[in-house]
C-alpha cells in the first residue's frame, strides 16, 4: 500500500502542462520574430518602390506601377520592328483597355463580366513568343492567345482572355 503522504515519482501534471505551454510560447515567439524580420524587409522594399513611384492608389484601388527600371533596348527594337502591331490603343470586352507605347510602357485595365477590375501599369521587360512580360515590382506575363492580326481591315488581338480591337 502506498503512503498517502508520499510524492509520486516523475514530473507532476502541472510541471508537464507548464513545460508544454513554455515550449509553445518559445515556438510562437520565434515564429513571430522571424515573420517580423521578413515583413520588415518586405516593407523596406515597398517603401523604396513607393519612393520611386512604384505603388500608388488610384480610384480607391491599388495600382502597381513600374519603379523605373526602364524598358530594355531589345523590347524597343521589337516594338519598332516585328512587334510593331502591338503598339497602339486597344479596346475590348466589358470596356477593357490596353495601351502599348513605342517606348515600351503598357497600361492594361481588364474588366470582367462579374464587374471586377484589375489594372496594370508598367514597362514591357520582354516578349516571350507572342506573350508580353511586364515589370510591375515583379514580372507578370500577359498571355497573348491571338497576336495582332487584321480581320476585315480591323486590327484585333486577344490578351489574357480579353478580345481587343485597335482604336
Amino acid at each position: 500500500m502506498q503512503d498517502p503522504g508520499a510524492r509520486p515519482k516523475g514530473p507532476s501534471t502541472l510541471a508537464v502542462v507548464l513545460a508544454v505551454i513554455g515550449g509553445v510560447l518559445v515556438l510562437g515567439v520565434g515564429t513571430c520574430v522571424a515573420a517580423g524580420v521578413y515583413l520588415g524587409d518586405q516593407a523596406k522594399k515597398a517603401i523604396a518602390a513607393v519612393a520611386e513611384g512604384g505603388l500608388v492608389l488610384d480610384d480607391g484601388g491599388l495600382v502597381i506601377r513600374s519603379h523605373g527600371t526602364g524598358t530594355p533596348e531589345e523590347v524597343k527594337t521589337a516594338l519598332a520592328g516585328p512587334k510593331r502591331g502591338y503598339v497602339g490603343s486597344w479596346k475590348g470586352d466589358h470596356g477593357s483597355t490596353l495601351t502599348i507605347r513605342d517606348a515600351g510602357d503598357i497600361d492594361f485595365v481588364k474588366h470582367d463580366a462579374a464587374g471586377g477590375t484589375s489594372k496594370m501599369n508598367g514597362q514591357i521587360s520582354a516578349f516571350v513568343g507572342d506573350g508580353i512580360e511586364v515589370w510591375v515590382l515583379v514580372t507578370m506575363t500577359l498571355k497573348v492567345t491571338e497576336p495582332p492580326h487584321k480581320v476585315g481591315g480591323q486590327w484585333e488581338m486577344t490578351v489574357d482572355g480579353v478580345h481587343l480591337q485597335r482604336q
